[in-house]
């Protein structure tokens, strides 16, 4: 695989963190993060805490509207990930938490029922496994805790937890210009596959990751650099069958990595 500038070694995947779903959870993450953080699974006593910090992040330090649009939500998110202990109806949410005890950081997994429709659906996942999947949804770092690992954290733990519940389709949806998002997300194994609508007149990055299988591999023959303005317009790229598989930040500019996966692995 090509290698990356993005290391995703500040949060380790395995181990405790996954078995926060039943009762007895581990009391902290591990201990390489800042110190004084903890970690749980939200419950329906947080949503206050959830929105104000979801508010700070998205009325103050987005440099894009584009990068969270709320109507490319569910209307029931993230009420619906929420429950008296921690997994919702639809889903759960992952909290990192300060000394104080303030939520600094979250992450969203969620949990498609059997045949509900999804944006997995432009993918070409077997038809015995489109049940199995879980998305890697929204994700805030409060804007003083960002630059230290804690995106990566929250990507890494949700891994394990799909893990643990069986969800072997790990999927996320990102706009091309959030190179931020995407870009740790490919470090963790999730090419994106595809550049679909997905309603409003919005446009994501649809990266997935097959937690059963060996990770993939680009065909260093067929890549392409491409600037970050020019992203979003590579749809004929994608349909070619084209994956996004890195982010390389550079003195004039960011840029993405495009390749064909090898021919053994499409």
């Amino acid at each position: 695989m090509l290698s990356t500038t993005e290391p995703a070694q500040l949060c380790r995947s395995g181990g405790g963190l996954s078995w926060q779903i039943l009762p007895d959870p581990p009391p902290s993450l591990p201990a390489n993060l800042p110190t004084g953080l903890r970690g749980r699974l939200l419950t329906a006593a947080d949503a206050t805490a959830l929105a104000s910090l979801r508010r700070t992040v998205i009325e103050r330090q987005l440099d894009s509207p584009d990068y969270y649009r709320l109507e490319a939500e569910s209307p029931a998110f993230p009420a619906s990930h929420l429950g008296p202990w921690g997994m919702g109806d639809q889903g759960l949410i992952t909290g990192l938490f300060d000394a104080e005890q303030e939520l600094i950081a979250y992450g969203a997994l969620t949990l498609p029922a059997p045949g509900e429709l999804s944006r997995a659906d432009v993918l070409a996942i077997p038809p015995a496994e489109p049940d199995n999947l879980a998305y890697l949804a929204s994700a805030m770092v409060r804007a003083d805790w960002r630059g230290r690992g804690l995106h990566h954290c929250l990507i890494a733990w949700r891994q394990s937890l799909a893990q643990s519940l069986r969800r072997r389709h790990l999927l996320a949806a990102v706009w091309p210009g959030n190179h931020q998002s995407w870009g740790h997300l490919v470090a963790h194994g999730l090419p994106a596959k595809k550049l679909s609508p997905i309603g409003n007149g919005l446009t994501r990055l649809i990266l997935h990751r097959d937690l059963e299988a060996p990770l993939p591999q680009p065909d260093p023959a067929s890549r392409l650099l491409i600037p970050l303005d020019q992203l979003a317009a590579q749809e004929a790229r994608f349909a070619a069958g084209y994956w996004l598989w890195r982010r390389i930040m550079a003195t004039d500019g960011v840029f993405g990595v495009l390749a064909r996966p090898r021919p053994e692995e499409t």
